[in-house]
């Protein structure tokens, strides 16, 4: 077997893997319904035993799903399209979109230094925490500005997508929220694209109001981010 199909059926066989685990992360959570049983973290164990069991590095992993990155990368122009079908709702309440993500880009912010004063942290560890609430892209470039730790940012990102899109459903439980335009914004605001892929199992509002708020708050977090350089 000459290299390159070495290397095509390795990228091959990792991301049947990524899939093969997603998929069995799905039918547990369907069994369970747990949110601590959310696919993405289930998934995510899966790959890292398998991983560790083998002892395959994740370096090797990472080199090898670089598809599955440019998928999600494109995919994100899907919410576009419900975008589209809700635009009618979208401007009627153009006004009051705009203002939650405002609030919720500044308790984001203003949460991590809140945290940060009381527990006397680092400012370089500050600084990338700042972009927590917002994909991954955007949080590395103002964490990067910031003088921040673009790998911690990464993955204080992650974490706080999974968080969120874990305990949101279970908030929404206990104070019987309902409303698809709190659900949509909560989650888009808090918890990014994983929260916003959670919204979606809610219903088509919640996953356009989910995505509307990945992009204003990736903006207003980077307008409020620049006055802490």
């Amino acid at each position: 077997m000459n290299n390159t199909a070495y290397l095509i059926l390795l990228e091959a066989f990792f991301i049947l893997l990524t899939g093969i685990s997603f998929i069995i992360a799905k039918k547990i959570y369907s069994k369970f319904k747990l949110p601590l049983l959310n696919p993405i973290i289930t998934s995510v164990v899966i790959i890292i035993g398998f991983l560790t069991l083998f002892n395959i590095e994740y370096s090797t992993y990472c080199s090898n799903t670089r598809l599955l990155k440019f998928i999600l990368d494109v995919s994100v122009v899907a919410f576009g399209y419900l975008l589209y079908e809700n635009i009618e709702f979208l401007k009627k309440n153009t006004t009051t979109i705009l203002l939650a993500n405002i609030i919720g880009s500044s308790i984001g912010i203003g949460s991590v230094l809140i945290i940060a004063y009381l527990l006397n942290t680092k400012g370089i560890i500050t600084m990338s925490m700042v972009s927590k609430s917002i994909t991954t892209p955007l949080a590395i470039e103002i964490s990067k500005n910031l003088g921040g730790i673009t790998s911690l940012t990464a993955v204080i990102v992650v974490f706080s997508g999974i968080l969120g899109a874990v305990v949101g459903h279970t908030i929404f439980q206990i104070f019987n929220i309902k409303s698809p335009f709190a659900r949509g914004i909560a989650l888009g605001t808090s918890a990014h694209g994983l929260g916003t892929a959670r919204a979606l199992e809610y219903g088509a509002l919640e996953g356009a109001l989910g995505g509307l708020s990945i992009g204003l708050m990736g903006l207003f977090t980077s307008l409020i981010s620049f006055f802490l350089q």
